[in-house]
């Protein structure tokens, strides 16, 4: 009896290794199938042939480009008409035409129906100025109304289309374009100062002085899906102006105006990829550590 039973043990023990040398052989094998057949079929798609050491691309400002470049103004906005639809603009400035060949579906019908056709009104209300054009600079037929402005008044629009041909037909610098839905005052006081002091895609910050009641035109892309706004710290309202800015009621005196954006969700989402993470490492460890335990035990026995 004590002669046969660690005869069973070692036999037991190259079952157990065979075992795991043939599952190792077996993923490995999948693996180098797979890896083949995938080199194969991408090898059709996108062959030798089509492979170039990278490159980059360096963008040489104009003249035109360095002519703007001298202001150091926050906020205004560049119509290069020489690279409309293109990023090479948004490369230098803040561009009205975007950098991105998707765009917001009203902001694409704005740029179609009046950027394009150089509608000097709502080039001015997009901060617009200045304009290149073969080469040279030239400022638009109306001095912008700046990253922020007040108006007296709000008209209301039954639908998004009247909304949209209204910006052809009020004074878009005293008056507000807005939803019938908006719940607004038939006037405002539009005599105090607003001034943008700090501009980053996340953050944006104004300061403001009034000395009444005062309706805000903020020259940015109305997109309730990320961003908030803030009075002096502040959580507060604001809605969609002139088809497709922001604006805000503002309170009587000196205060602060603080755009922030998070993306939506943000904190689950980096709670969820956290968890994972941890579990997929602790996953790892254990592969290491379990069979080392079990090795160590079966010695010990």
């Amino acid at each position: 009896i004590s002669y046969r039973a660690p005869c069973v043990i070692y036999r037991g023990t190259n079952n157990e290794a065979r075992h795991r040398a043939m599952l190792f052989a077996f993923i490995l094998l999948a693996g180098v199938i797979a890896t083949v057949d995938l080199l194969g079929v991408d090898r059709r798609y996108m062959g030798s042939e089509r492979w170039r050491p990278a490159t980059k691309e360096v963008l040489t400002p104009t003249a035109a480009d360095i002519e703007i470049l001298r202001d150091k103004d926050l906020g205004f906005r560049v119509y290069d008409i020489d690279n409309r639809e293109s990023a090479v603009a948004s490369y230098f400035h803040r561009s009205v035409d975007g950098y991105h060949g998707a765009k917001l579906g009203r902001y694409n019908e704005v740029l179609n129906r009046y950027i394009y056709t150089e509608n000097a009104a709502v080039l001015a209300m997009l901060n617009t100025r200045y304009i290149i054009e073969n080469g040279k600079v030239w400022m638009p037929e109306i001095d912008p109304y700046g990253a922020a402005w007040f108006v007296s008044s709000a008209n209301r629009y039954a639908s998004a289309a009247e909304e949209l041909q209204a910006l052809a037909e009020v004074d878009l610098a005293t008056t507000a374009v807005v939803a019938s839905t908006t719940i607004v005052d038939d006037a405002y006081d539009n005599t105090g100062e607003i001034e943008l002091i700090s501009y980053a895609p996340n953050r944006v910050v104004y300061e403001y002085e009034s000395q009444g009641k005062a309706l805000a035109l903020f020259s940015e892309i109305y997109f309730p899906e990320g961003w908030s706004a803030y009075i002096d710290g502040k959580e507060a309202p604001y809605f969609s102006a002139n088809y497709i800015l922001r604006a805000m009621e503002l309170p009587a005196g000196h205060h602060t105006v603080e755009w922030r954006f998070r993306a939506p969700k943000w904190g689950m989402a980096t709670a969820i990829t956290g968890i994972a993470s941890w579990l997929i490492l602790g996953w790892c460890i254990a592969l290491v550590v379990i069979p080392l335990y079990k090795r160590v035990k079966h010695k010990r026995k």
